[in-house]
């Protein structure tokens, strides 16, 4: 009886010292916040950076994933919420992208597009990201919506978040991986090792 009685004490100092040591969290809002020039300051070797908004669908479909890979796995996971003021510098710069990847290649003029000279819509192919659409000027534009943001970052003032959900890998205090969009998190946060 005595053994049994020790047994049961060891079992229960063990999970209490493992629920002290990984507590177990019950949403995205119990894990730990941080601004994102803070991104690569974590003590941990091996950690995410999780940039997300409240009012992002995705993001609310990818945290519970976060949730319990945290719980299951212990991996250490900090997030960075992008409506906060002060991670406004970490996003992409849209404006400038739009002024660089939007072009009047031409005009309608009677029903009949005429493009200005060296111009084409073959210049503009859509597995690139091209779009060709006809404004209210009558003008044919070409527009490029693929962001061209550093998905490699090197320290936390050169993220650049193009959308939400995001997610950052750091390994000993280096870059080791970044993704935008559910499917590429999940990818991601697969690669954590215990």
């Amino acid at each position: 009886m005595k053994k049994i009685l020790v047994g049961l004490v060891a079992v229960v100092v063990i999970a209490v010292g493992a629920n002290f040591l990984f507590p177990s969290v019950n949403s995205l809002t119990d894990l730990k916040k941080i601004n994102y020039q803070e991104a690569f300051n974590q003590k941990q070797s091996e950690y995410y950076v999780y940039f997300y908004q409240e009012s992002c669908p995705l993001c609310l479909q990818f945290s519970p994933e976060l949730v319990t890979a945290h719980n299951e796995n212990n991996t250490p996971i900090y997030i960075v919420d992008m409506a906060d003021d002060s991670n406004l510098d970490a996003w992409y710069d849209w404006d400038a992208h739009n002024q660089e990847y939007t072009k009047v290649i031409g005009k309608v003029e009677n029903g009949v597009q005429v493009f200005n000279e060296g111009e084409s819509t073959a210049k503009y192919p859509s597995n690139e990201g091209w779009v060709i659409s006809t404004n209210d000027k009558n003008e044919i534009v070409a527009y490029n919506d693929t962001p061209v943001n550093n998905r490699s970052p090197q320290s936390g003032e050169e993220i650049e978040v193009s959308g939400t959900p995001a997610l950052l890998k750091i390994k000993d205090g280096k870059f080791d991986g970044y993704a935008e969009g559910v499917a590429e998190a999940r990818q991601l946060l697969a690669t954590y090792k215990k």
